[in-house]
């Protein structure tokens, strides 16, 4: 099947420029964020923010894949609420930020990168 995205391999696996480097940990943590439905109010976005803080913190420092996971699920509630208020700027900011979280589990040297998304995402957001 030339021409496509993905591809088999001749064990069965998807390969190809989309998936190549992806592990399923990162897909498990993008269908939750699709999955997880949210209603935080305003009030409630700071403490949101607060904990999506200390979860990037746990990520980029501990390295743990658990709190990678949650603080991409903590983001995407705050995502949903920036879309709920109309903040687009805010809501492509959680998603830059959202991406660095990703690149940050696959291959660890994204630290700089993480963290200056998130002051990005806190300064314009206003957490």
């Amino acid at each position: 099947m030339r021409g496509r995205c993905v591809e088999r391999e001749k064990s069965g696996r998807p390969s190809g420029p989309l998936l190549q480097g992806f592990s399923l940990r990162v897909y498990v943590y993008l269908a939750a964020m699709i999955l997880i439905g949210s209603s935080l109010s305003p009030a409630m976005a700071a403490d949101g923010a607060a904990g999506l803080r200390a979860w990037i913190d746990r990520c980029v420092d501990l390295v743990d894949e658990q709190s990678c996971g949650s603080a991409l699920q903590q983001s995407h509630r705050l995502k949903q609420l920036a879309e709920k208020q109309e903040n687009y700027q805010c809501y492509t900011l959680i998603l830059a930020l959202e991406s660095h979280l990703i690149m940050h589990s696959l291959d660890r040297n994204h630290r700089p990168e993480t963290l200056a998304a998130l002051g990005e995402a806190a300064r314009v957001c206003r957490w």
